[in-house]
């Protein structure tokens, strides 16, 4: 999900890939602006959160965006801190 120039909130099945440690390319059926925050989850690659659109270039009937990875969101998946745990 993400907000439009407009204010309007979209949303959109998109395809994600080059997932790294800091952030994520996909395709998205329109344009984003650069520097919008985007909300994104994936069953099969278990991941969801937050990333800032870094670029958005047209490509064929598509966008290709980049985004770094903001709000806690990390790839691959950090586990949970334990509060009050012993040490090791």
């Amino acid at each position: 999900m993400w907000v439009d120039r407009d204010g309007k909130d979209k949303w959109a099945i998109i395809r994600i890939y080059d997932l790294s440690a800091s952030g994520v390319r996909m395709d998205l059926p329109e344009r984003v602006e650069a520097r919008s925050v985007i909300r994104f989850s994936s069953d099969d690659m278990k991941i969801q959160g937050q990333a800032t659109v870094r670029f958005c270039r047209h490509q064929g009937a598509k966008y290709v965006v980049g985004a770094e990875f903001v709000g806690g969101t990390a790839w691959p998946p950090q586990p949970k801190a334990r509060r009050n745990s012993p040490p090791l």
